[in-house]
C-alpha cells in the first residue's frame, strides 16, 4: 500500500523471520503461495472494507475498482500486496487520483458558447465554465489507520498456518 512515498511494511525480529521464511521454502511453492496469499487477503480485509465505505459514491465505479492484489516478486523475494484501485482490467478506475487528491477549480473561456445539458435536462448556453473537485482522500486515512495492526495481522496468520502444518506432517 503507497501514498506519496509511505508504505506499509511486515517486519518481524530477524531470528523469527528467518524460520518463517526457511519453514515457507521448505513447503512445495504452489501451497505456500496460496495460503499465504489467502492469508495476505485475510489481514488487508478490514482496511479493504475501510477504503471501499470511504470512497466517494457518485456512480459507485470507484468503489468497484478498489481490490487487493497479492503476488510473490521473485526480483525482491518479497510478498506484495497492493490496496486500491485498479487500473487495468474490466472494473478500473482512471478518475482516483482526481477523488484522492482534489483539482483544483480553473475557469474556461471561450468566443463561442458552451452547451450541455444541466440539471432535469436543460440546456445551458454558457461561454464560462468553472471546473474542479474538491478533495475526498480514501486512501490516505485507510493507510494511517491500518498501517501499525496489518504487520501483526500478518504475522499471525502465517504462523497459524505453520503451525497446522506442522501438525498435520508430525
Amino acid at each position: 500500500m503507497t501514498t506519496n512515498g509511505i508504505k506499509a511494511r511486515a517486519s518481524f525480529d530477524t531470528q523469527q523471520a528467518t524460520r518463517i521464511v526457511k519453514a515457507l521454502e521448505r513447503m512445495p511453492f504452489n501451497l505456500a503461495r496460496r495460503e499465504v496469499g489467502k492469508i495476505m487477503q485475510r489481514a488487508f480485509r478490514p482496511a479493504y472494507n475501510t477504503m471501499r465505505g470511504l470512497a466517494p459514491k457518485q456512480t459507485g465505479r470507484l468503489k468497484k475498482s478498489i481490490a487487493t492484489i497479492t503476488f510473490f516478486s521473485r526480483a525482491s523475494k518479497s510478498w506484495v500486496v497492493r490496496l486500491g484501485p485498479r487500473y487495468k482490467g474490466p472494473n478500473k478506475s482512471y478518475t482516483a487520483h482526481f477523488a484522492e487528491l482534489g483539482v483544483k477549480p480553473k475557469t474556461k473561456t471561450t468566443s463561442g458558447q458552451f452547451t450541455f445539458f444541466g440539471k432535469g435536462g436543460k440546456v445551458i448556453r454558457t461561454q464560462r465554465i468553472t471546473a474542479g473537485v474538491r478533495k475526498q482522500p480514501f486512501v490516505r486515512p485507510t493507510l494511517m489507520k491500518y498501517r501499525d495492526v496489518i504487520p501483526f495481522r500478518v504475522a499471525k496468520g502465517v504462523r497459524e498456518f505453520l503451525v497446522s502444518e506442522f501438525k498435520k506432517n508430525t
